[in-house]
């Protein structure tokens, strides 16, 4: 694949990812069980009813394991963007909280 041809595929992977964002398919899984597993499960199509299973750096659906550039299905894209939400909301929640001190 050519670098615009991955860059149009991401780009469209990338228009998916956030609308499993926008309907909140998206979910943080930490399991402190017996064996301590962090992963996240994303909603596939809801007619299906799939749900695949995001690690770090895998996903288990077949487009990771297929054509995706580098295995950046709309998957791991989703879940990407779910951390860079989360961390752009600590950072305002840092802030609030901070700015609620010095007025108190």
């Amino acid at each position: 694949m050519d670098v615009i041809g991955a860059i149009e595929a991401i780009n469209d992977r990338l228009g998916k990812a956030r609308a499993l964002m926008a309907r909140g398919a998206v979910h943080h899984v930490v399991d402190e069980s017996d064996h301590f597993e962090d992963y996240w499960a994303v909603e596939g199509d809801p007619a299906r009813g799939r749900v695949y299973e995001v690690t770090p750096n895998t996903c288990s659906c077949p487009d990771a394991r297929g054509a995706a550039p580098r295995g950046w299905c709309k998957h791991r894209l989703a879940v990407e963007l779910w951390k860079q939400a989360e961390r752009r909301w600590a950072k305002k929640k840092a802030a609030l909280q901070l700015r609620s001190r010095r007025a108190a």
